[in-house]
């Protein structure tokens, strides 16, 4: 009896100690939103950072976080995207972000893109911009695909590329498992009229229309066939028609061209 009454008490403690955490995790949300609002976006960038050092900050929602500013999380929740637009640029810039995960030690921790070994980012370019992260599970390991897209400081072209990160001890590492036939590559992209795009696709198809994050989101995966759709383009317009690279047990495997036909689930 003694001993489940020392357990309660030490659970009530505990209990109270996640609660008043959580409390503190709430009030620095709407301080972070307060100070997002207000524009002083150096301020918000530095809170931030600091904040998701927090052992308890990737299971923290951050709903009212997200209604600010873009914030994605993988399936697992042990990698969670921040991305901001501080108004500095025109159409295409101004965009910021923080790569915040749970590293092999079960620490939040936090990198960048660039960091990340992002390949055409420079430190510190505001033109970077992350847009979804897929969870994938190959070989019983957890990885976790990330599309990366690069927009020029003025103008309409664009660049886009997906990569395979794992955590690794304290880092992530991006893996090179995409088998063209040709080489083994660690990321696939390419260069796009983002003009184009947008007219030929989000504002002429109603699929498009009906997901707001069409845009964004160019590249398609298949968890259950193990599937990445890569889209073909073709004199810098993206068409209908994607590159097939699938799961071998080993690579992405480049396979062929085909036409989407049924939605792929996101």
């Amino acid at each position: 009896m003694k001993n489940l009454r020392f357990c309660l008490f030490i659970s009530a403690i505990l209990l109270m100690c996640t609660c008043g955490h959580k409390s503190k995790l709430e009030q620095t949300e709407e301080e972070l939103i307060d100070i997002a609002q207000k524009g002083y976006w150096f301020e918000f960038e530095d809170r931030l950072y600091n904040l998701l050092f927090d052992e308890n900050s990737l299971e923290y929602p951050f709903k009212k976080l997200g209604k600010v500013i873009s914030i994605c999380t993988s399936d697992d929740k042990k990698i969670r995207i921040f991305e901001w637009n501080d108004g500095t640029g025109n159409y295409n810039g101004g965009f910021h972000h923080i790569i915040n995960y749970q590293n092999a030690i079960g620490r939040s921790y936090c990198t960048t893109y660039e960091e990340a070994a992002c390949i055409g980012c420079v430190k510190d370019d505001w033109d970077c911009r992350g847009f979804e992260v897929y969870t994938a599970v190959l070989n019983g390991k957890t990885y976790y695909i990330i599309e990366v897209g690069l927009m020029q400081a003025a103008g309409y072209m664009g660049n886009r590329e997906i990569a395979v990160y794992a955590i690794e001890d304290y880092d992530l590492i991006k893996k090179s498992v995409f088998n063209t036939k040709k080489e083994i590559l660690s990321e696939i992209g390419f260069e796009y009229d983002a003009a184009s795009y947008y007219y030929d696709f989000v504002e002429n198809d109603d699929d498009f229309k009906k997901d707001e994050k069409s845009f964004d989101w160019l590249f398609r995966y298949d968890d259950k066939q193990k599937i990445i759709y890569v889209p073909l383009v073709n004199g810098l317009k993206v068409t209908d028609k994607y590159l097939l690279y699938q799961w071998d047990g080993k690579y992405f495997t480049y396979q062929g061209i085909s036409k989407f036909i049924n939605k792929i689930p996101k």
